[in-house]
């Protein structure tokens, strides 16, 4: 990474332009990033370029995402490359994470949940979830498994929401391979970073019945050194198992974390990075899993 930020050809003072800001309450992290950017006079393309000379790269268009306020930083990498846009902006430390503002994850999501017609308190409990992922860095793909244990808290349980990570560049991709369910509608929230999607049970279940649930999405896999998958979970489960098997080039190592849905700082369950060079296969197992974005993290030689 070049050292040094980007100097406005104006000569401005970096402390003026900060002042204006933030003496405007209501200026939201898409209105905040552009006027750094328009202040500094530095083109997207060039923010591009050195996030990922830095190792936090970001793709111009999500760039042009981030300051239209077509969607903000939610993924783990994003919210580390938000430091480096910082450095490069000449703003202080955590003033871009501070403009997104506090999101009250809560009673966001219960508004997610009630555009599909889902209760806000869920009418069902997922016992297991077991979590694959097989990544080829030759094949550029990344294949998720999930494969989910539920059981009927009320009669006539017919469908039920599942909640995933959405991807600030794109949609994500469509689910494959469905047993047990059929995919229904979906819905996304840009400031949760979620998208929520209703599984259609095969047979209505009956107070006390369980079902085996199953279902695949797969993911292009970007040309960075660092890979991440995300879990999203509305409430606790008894037993969460994350895997993941490498088809080819073995990682260097990975390590895990968990976010309380729609924050923007990690939680305390943050799992010391694991070696991981000879090994095709990692593998985390957590009883009683707390609710919200459990991520796994990997770095690739």
């Amino acid at each position: 990474m070049s050292s040094g930020a980007f100097v406005g050809d104006d000569g401005s003072l970096p402390q003026q332009r900060i002042t204006r800001a933030e003496r405007n309450g209501n200026q939201s992290f898409a209105d905040v990033l552009a006027e750094a950017v328009s202040s500094r006079h530095v083109t997207l393309d060039r923010l591009s370029q050195e996030l990922k000379a830095a190792g936090t790269p970001v793709s111009i268009a999500t760039l042009s995402y981030w300051q239209t306020g077509r969607s903000i930083p939610t993924r783990v990498g994003s919210l580390k490359a938000l430091a480096v846009l910082e450095q490069l902006l000449r703003l202080p430390a955590g003033h871009l994470a501070a403009a997104l503002g506090q999101l009250h994850g809560d009673d966001r999501m219960a508004r997610l949940l009630a555009e599909l017609d889902f209760p806000p308190q869920q009418d069902f409990t997922t016992q297991t979830v077991h979590h694959r992922t097989h990544f080829s860095l030759q094949q550029h793909e990344q294949r998720e498994t999930v494969i989910q244990l539920i059981q009927a808290d009320e009669d006539q349980l017919r469908r039920i929401p599942l909640v995933r990570q959405a991807d600030e560049d794109q949609a994500p991709p469509e689910m494959t391979d469905p047993v047990g369910c059929r995919i229904g509608e979906q819905v996304s929230s840009v400031d949760l970073g979620l998208t929520l999607i209703e599984l259609e049970l095969e047979q209505p279940l009956q107070l006390g019945e369980m079902a085996m649930l199953e279902h695949t999405t797969t993911w292009p896999v970007a040309e960075t050194q660092v890979h991440t998958f995300a879990h999203a979970m509305l409430r606790p489960v008894s037993f969460l198992v994350l895997e993941l098997l490498f088809a080819d080039t073995l990682p260097r190592h990975a390590d895990y974390l968990r976010y309380q849905l729609g924050a923007l700082d990690p939680d305390l369950d943050r799992a010391p990075g694991q070696p991981m060079e000879g090994t095709d296969f990692f593998q985390l197992a957590l009883a009683n899993a707390a609710a919200g974005t459990h991520h796994l993290r990997w770095e690739m030689p």
